[in-house]
C-alpha cells in the first residue's frame, strides 16, 4: 500500500493518499482511485482490458514489498454472489449492465460463467420436455384398434393400424409419417382433419409471406414435428369420431361411417392448387 502514497491517479491526476481506496489493473498493475475506475469504466491505460483488483492493506516483507492483491474475480468459481468485474459492484442475476459503471454484465460473471450456460439450457429443455409429454399426453386415447377403427381409416389400413400398434407396444407418440412430414396441411384434410389442416395451411401461408431465415426455419421444425406426431394425433381423431359414431342410431351408422371415415381428395386437392397459386402471388 505505501508504494502508492504520493503517486499520481491517471485518471484524477491527483496523488494517492493513505485515506484513499487505492485499486490496481490486473493486467498492467496500474493503480486507480477506486471511484476513478468505476467513473472511467475500466483501466486507463490505452488498449488495456484489465479488470479491477482491491488491494489488502497489509505487507509480507518477507517475500516482497510489493503489496498483496485480492483478485475479486475468479472465473473457475461458481459459488460467489455475481460481480462486476470493472468496478466490483454486486450485480442482480438477469441484470445485463452494472448499475454503477455501465459495464455489459456478459463480462463480469462468477456464477454467469459456461457452468451455469449449460445448466441452464439443461434446465430449459428439461422443462420443455416435460410440457411437450403432457401436452401429448392429453391426445393419448385406449380405443381399440379393431376392425372399426379399420372402416373409418379406410385406405392405408395396413400401414395405420401397424403404426398404431407399435405405439401402443412401446407406449410412445412417435411414429414417422412422410406424407405428413413434407405435406402436413394436406394430409391433415386428406384424413378429414380439416380444421388442424385450415390452420396449419394459413400458419404456412404467414410463414411464406414474413420470409427470412426465421420462418423457413419455423416451418421445417412444423414439418419434422408434423412427421412424428402426426400419427398420435389421427389415432386421437380417430378415436373421437368412433365415439361419436357409436352415439349414432343403427340406421345412421352407415351414413356417419361414410361421412367420416376414409379419406377426402377433393377438399385437400382444391386447397393445395389454391395454395400453389398464393404462393405463386407471394413470391413473384
Amino acid at each position: 500500500m505505501n508504494q502508492y502514497i504520493g503517486k499520481i491517479c491517471p485518471y484524477c491526476k491527483t496523488a494517492f493518499t493513505e485515506e484513499d481506496e487505492i485499486v490496481v489493473c490486473s493486467d498492467c498493475e496500474m493503480p486507480h482511485h477506486k471511484d476513478c475506475w468505476i467513473a472511467n469504466k475500466g483501466c486507463t491505460t490505452f488498449g488495456c482490458q484489465g479488470t479491477i483488483q482491491g488491494i489488502s492493506f497489509e505487507e509480507d516483507m518477507s517475500v516482497s514489498s510489493a503489496p498483496k492483491y485480492e483478485v475479486r474475480e475468479d472465473p473457475s468459481d461458481t459459488s460467489g454472489p455475481l460481480i462486476c468485474v470493472q468496478c466490483g459492484s454486486p450485480l442482480e442475476k438477469g441484470q445485463a449492465f452494472c448499475g454503477k459503471c455501465g459495464a455489459p454484465a456478459g463480462k463480469r460473471s462468477v456464477r454467469a460463467g459456461a457452468k451455469e450456460l449449460q445448466d441452464n439450457a439443461a434446465l430449459f429443455w428439461k422443462k420443455l420436455l416435460k410440457k411437450a409429454a403432457a401436452f401429448l399426453e392429453k391426445y393419448a386415447t385406449d380405443t381399440p384398434i379393431d376392425s372399426e377403427m379399420e372402416d373409418y381409416i379406410g385406405t392405408g389400413k395396413e400401414y395405420y393400424t401397424k403404426a398404431f400398434s407399435d405405439m401402443r407396444e412401446k407406449s410412445d407418440y412417435k411414429s414417422w409419417n412422410w406424407p405428413a412430414f413434407l405435406i402436413a396441411p394436406f394430409w391433415m384434410m386428406y384424413r378429414k382433419m380439416y380444421i388442424p389442416g385450415a390452420i396449419l395451411t394459413a400458419v404456412y401461408l404467414i410463414m411464406l409471406m414474413i420470409r427470412g431465415f426465421i420462418p423457413m426455419l419455423l416451418l421445417i421444425a412444423i414439418a419434422v414435428a408434423a412427421g412424428f406426431f402426426a400419427n398420435h394425433f389421427y389415432l386421437y381423431d380417430l378415436s373421437k369420431r368412433i365415439e361419436k359414431g357409436k352415439a349414432c342410431p343403427p340406421e345412421q351408422k352407415f351414413q356417419y361411417t361414410q361421412k367420416y371415415g376414409d379419406v377426402d381428395t377433393m377438399i385437400p386437392s382444391i386447397v393445395s392448387v389454391a395454395f400453389v397459386l398464393i404462393c405463386a402471388l407471394i413470391i413473384f
